[in-house]
């Protein structure tokens, strides 16, 4: 990594610090990384082209910083986005990035970031589309009401510190239901529960789920004749875990049934035809208790709702396009198109495109038939994290300075061009290159 480019990156976030000056924004801290592996805290100040200023915590005067000196920059405060994202777009790559709003443009998407910009993406980038929307779901959270936090917080919890636990309101759950968690620890080394049903009081019925990076355990507490108690327990590898973890739990109380998946593969089912339905004991909690580590857990969302009592295929027809609603029905065929408030769908069978309202929808899946696949990011790319949540971007950056960022996208198939505010930009990492 030259020092140009290096400079450059500091030069986003000095850029984004004169522009917040005009609306007397707070100042923009950072934590800066030297190629000598000194590491310094502090804010910027304003500075020419060829030096940066920072102004540690702990110094009375500024450090003077050249660009050969730098090697890694990251914004430690972040302004709030304008909206709530709305779609999670996936790509081929296996990252994600949220946005605001999607139509289709002939053969590409139209998308508006939860920063002030767009971004234009081909079809063939796009692996499918989460729709984030709550209209008609069962439950939507976490829903954490206390005063003086913004709506975004309303919705989003952090577990920090070993014991810490949390649970749901109780919820009336259906006799057949799909209940999607998604996880998002900051940390390498957790330990943390996720129980359902009555969790505290480990009365028959009740479920806790163990999650490692590399394992998950459950027990399940079940109640057989004459009221003794016994419990079910499995323990079960995963591949190792980075960045957000989804679970879906696929739920039949009629028969006792229950399938875990995590991240789109099946971790286990069970069956226990002998317990007691636990229909009669609604409502319950969905609980969550962080055991040990490092860092910060979020639980950034929750949502039930109803299931047909068909599992999603492992196998899927990649030649079909796919939709998945809210009920838990899905619909195989040929996307065509989507604005503001429909998705046009081609079912299998019709002569015609039919309409669909996108508060029904849950998920597009695009169909990955013939699409090319490029073998790999360039090796010199920035890990681009934007505003909105999401995994890092591989981007091949071809400017990047106090007016923004461009570049070329990694997504596992055809890329696009990428341009984005200062705003939209929370953290840049470059390959590391050391001093002799």
């Amino acid at each position: 990594m030259n020092g140009k480019v290096l400079w450059s990156c500091f030069w986003l976030g000095l850029g984004f610090w004169g522009v917040g000056q005009a609306e007397e924004a707070e100042p923009i801290r950072v934590q800066v990384a030297l190629q000598n592996g000194n590491r310094f805290s502090g804010e910027l100040l304003p500075a020419t082209q060829d030096h940066l200023l920072l102004k540690p915590y702990w110094l009375a005067s500024p450090l003077r910083l050249e660009p050969g000196d730098l090697y890694r920059y990251q914004k430690l405060n972040s302004l709030p986005a304008d909206e709530d994202p709305q779609y999670r777009i996936q790509f081929h790559s296996g990252n994600y990035f949220s946005v605001k709003s999607v139509r289709t443009d002939g053969d590409a998407f139209e998308m508006e970031g939860v920063w002030d910009g767009d971004v234009r993406v081909p079809r063939s980038s796009l692996k499918g589309i989460e729709f984030l929307d709550a209209t008609g779901l069962l439950y939507y959270g976490p829903r954490v009401l206390l005063p003086g936090q913004d709506a975004e917080t309303h919705r989003k919890l952090l577990m920090n510190q070993a014991g810490m636990q949390w649970q749901t309101e109780k919820i009336q759950f259906p006799k057949k239901f799909q209940l999607e968690i998604e996880m998002e620890p900051a940390a390498e080394n957790y330990v943390y529960h996720i129980s359902l049903f009555d969790w505290q009081t480990r009365a028959w019925g009740s479920v806790v789920f163990q999650v490692t990076p590399d394992q998950i355990s459950a027990a399940w507490y079940q109640r057989r004749n004459q009221n003794r108690m016994s419990v079910k327990n499995w323990r079960q590898p995963i591949k190792e875990m980075t960045g957000p973890q989804q679970f879906r739990f696929f739920v039949n109380l009629e028969k006792n049934e229950m399938t875990l998946w995590l991240n789109g593969d099946e971790i286990h089912t069970w069956t226990e035809p002998e317990t007691e339905s636990l229909r009669s004991e609604m409502p319950f909690n969905i609980g969550f208790r962080y055991l040990s580590g490092t860092g910060a857990i979020k639980i950034s969302s929750i949502r039930l709702m109803p299931w047909s009592g068909e599992l999603p295929s492992k196998n899927a027809d990649t030649s079909k396009d796919h939709l998945v609603f809210k009920t838990g029905e899905q619909l195989a065929g040929s996307f065509q198109a989507m604005d503001r408030s429909h998705v046009t769908f081609l079912a299998e069978g019709e002569g015609k495109g039919l309409l669909f309202s996108l508060d029904k929808i849950l998920q597009l899946s695009l169909s990955s038939e013939g699409v090319w696949r490029e073998s790999g990011p360039p090796a010199t790319s920035a890990q681009v994290y934007l505003q909105g949540g999401g995994d890092p971007l591989q981007v091949a950056v071809d400017s990047l300075n106090g007016g923004g960022l461009t570049g070329r996208v990694w997504t596992g198939a055809t890329p696009f061009s990428l341009s984005v505010p200062l705003s939209a930009v929370q953290r840049l990492e470059f390959p590391e290159t050391k001093k002799p």
